[in-house]
């Protein structure tokens, strides 16, 4: 609304100014004014371009600490297995059986190769 304003002003004040047989800072067809709003729109795409990098990083950022906290709840979850498999093991109470998906899910995953399919999939 400022913009708007202050080029309603920009154009009438010279418009007026030259039917009173004044001399306009920019007559008639506005070069100056083409000028103002090119260099306007220069600077805001640049600031947008910036703000948008600066969104991107954060967002890079987020993901890796979200990748970073899953890896490391994995890691704990995966622990948390193993010692309810070896207290079920240890325990007169617990009857013993073999269980392989416990036994695979104890192990935790290679962050190495969740890390080469993720840029793997992104490469893609």
């Amino acid at each position: 609304m400022l913009i708007g304003l202050g080029l309603a002003l920009w154009i009438g004040g010279n418009t007026v100014a030259s039917r009173f047989g004044l001399q306009p800072i920019d007559p008639l067809p506005f070069a100056w004014l083409e000028v103002a709003a090119t260099l306007f729109s220069l600077f805001l795409v640049v600031l947008l371009l910036v703000a948008q990098k600066h969104e991107d990083e954060l967002n890079a950022h987020r993901d890796t600490l979200t990748l970073e906290l899953s890896i490391l709840s994995e890691h704990k979850i995966a622990k948390v297995i193993q010692l309810l498999e070896e207290l079920r093991r240890d325990s007169p109470h617990v009857q013993d059986r073999d269980d392989p998906q416990a036994e695979q899910m104890a192990e935790p995953a290679d962050a190495g190769s969740v890390l080469a399919a993720v840029d793997a999939n992104d490469q893609q």
